[in-house]
């Protein structure tokens, strides 16, 4: 370590030169004045300490009880959509070391109850398609196929959005504020109207929520 930290203190503090092939080579040809005047064999490897942090684990038992892994801040993987009694939608973002956690102890990924006593409507995750009905349509399974959209994303009660047609845009930002968008065609809120559109393996709805 001590060598270590005077290397990076001769290359500036800055690690990626310190620590690059040539910073690496350039520290071994000066080891032994690294090391005051001692010899030392070079260094092409260090053991790392890596802190739990916000990591969780992925098991309780065998190997897995000392496997950790950690998503990347503010990941969140589903959104739950749950309506009131007076039919008012409410909204939440469910963390990816949660729905881990609800899944390790047999439970669904979002409850069937918020803390408000609002019941679950249905969950979403990235890649689900939703469909935007009009005022009084009555939804089947014949689709107004420019109505359909896949959901992409979720922050902070928020849900993100792209036409399910859209494969890659032609230019970044151009019809969506980063490439996707809380609002249908016509500025409609898509999380406050959506119907979840349920599909098979090969493609065919089965079922609108």
């Amino acid at each position: 370590r001590k060598i270590l930290l005077r290397h990076l203190e001769n290359c500036g503090g800055n690690p990626k030169v310190a620590f690059s092939p040539d910073g690496i080579a350039m520290m071994n040809d000066n080891i032994k004045r690294l090391n005051n005047g001692k010899d030392h064999k070079p260094i092409l490897s260090v053991r790392k300490y890596d802190a739990i942090g916000n990591k969780f684990r992925i098991g309780e038992y065998g190997s897995k009880s000392k496997g950790y892994v950690v998503a990347d801040k503010g990941t969140n993987i589903f959104f739950a959509i749950y309506n009131s009694n007076k039919g008012v939608r409410t909204y939440e973002s469910i963390p990816y070391n949660v729905e881990v956690e609800r899944q390790k102890q047999g439970l669904p990924i979002a409850p069937e109850e918020n803390s408000k006593g609002d019941k679950l409507l249905f969950v979403l995750s990235p890649g689900d398609l939703v469909y935007m009905p009009n005022e009084n349509e009555h939804v089947d399974k014949n689709l107004d196929k420019g109505r359909i959209w896949k959901f992409v994303s979720t922050s902070l009660g928020r849900a993100q959005f792209v036409p399910e047609r859209l494969a890659v845009p032609i230019a970044d930002n151009m019809e969506y504020a980063k490439n996707k968008t809380e609002f249908d065609d016509y500025h409609r809120s898509i999380k406050a109207f959506c119907r979840k559109i349920i599909v098979d393996r090969l493609g065919r709805i089965t079922k609108i929520e």
